[in-house]
């Protein structure tokens, strides 16, 4: 069996380490250079996860047996076992946690206290927020419209244009959530709190109106 040295946690941190920070900058930097750094930082990353997955039972073989312990040392082997669990931990939770927070049922009350409290509401759908934008949005049915847009502007929703309001565009709505363009949506009202010190406009909630079906979609998401 090949021994465990200084080189296997190091060879592990440097593939997970190097496939996190290229897939980050694959998605944030210009269009033109999204798909080779994603591309890289993935393989990156894969390619640490298996050999993680290899180094972590040949940790555990080695801690076994007593020979190999006395020739290896038992620091190196743990510690390459431990990162390769705390990797593949990490893989295994944030998807089991996405898929808990977004069959969460949403706050409607909390998120907009100005509505009246018999609005109806139709459907809605949350996505937690673990390393990325958190959003919940909501179908409403309410009735008498002049009031509910006069309630909206006096609690400070004043109405806006559809550029004005945008929202959060890498989340996959569920299929009642009208698109952008919709020509049912006739008035969009907007509420944003923005950070006191640099004005950065971290909590938004958006509100737009179908007179066609006569419905509301309210949107709410921090940054």
């Amino acid at each position: 069996m090949k021994p465990i040295t200084i080189k296997t946690p190091v060879t592990l941190i440097a593939l997970l380490g190097g496939g996190v920070v290229l897939t980050g900058i694959g998605t944030s930097l210009h269009r033109l250079l999204v798909p080779w750094a994603l591309m890289i930082g993935v393989l990156l990353f894969v390619a640490g996860l298996l050999l993680a997955l290899i180094d972590f039972f040949r940790a555990i073989a080695i801690l076994r047996k007593p020979e190999s312990r006395q020739r290896t040392g038992i620091i190196l082997p743990i510690l390459t076992a431990l990162i390769a669990a705390a990797a593949w931990s990490i893989v295994v939770t944030v998807p089991v946690l996405f898929a808990r927070g977004a069959s969460q049922p949403c706050p409607f009350t909390e998120h907009f206290p100005e509505m009246p409290p018999d609005a109806q509401i139709v459907d809605s759908w949350c996505n937690s927020k673990i390393g990325m934008d958190h959003t919940c949005i909501y179908k409403v049915k309410m009735n008498d419209h002049g009031k509910i847009s006069a309630l909206l502007i006096s609690n400070g929703f004043p109405r806006v244009t559809a550029s004005e309001a945008y929202g959060i565009s890498n989340i996959r709505y569920p299929t009642w959530w009208p698109p952008d363009g919709d020509f049912g949506i006739t008035e969009i009202y907007l509420h944003r709190e923005r950070d006191k010190e640099s004005g950065f406009p971290y909590l938004n909630r958006i509100v737009r109106y179908d007179s066609k079906n006569d419905l509301y979609y309210f949107q709410w998401y921090d940054l």
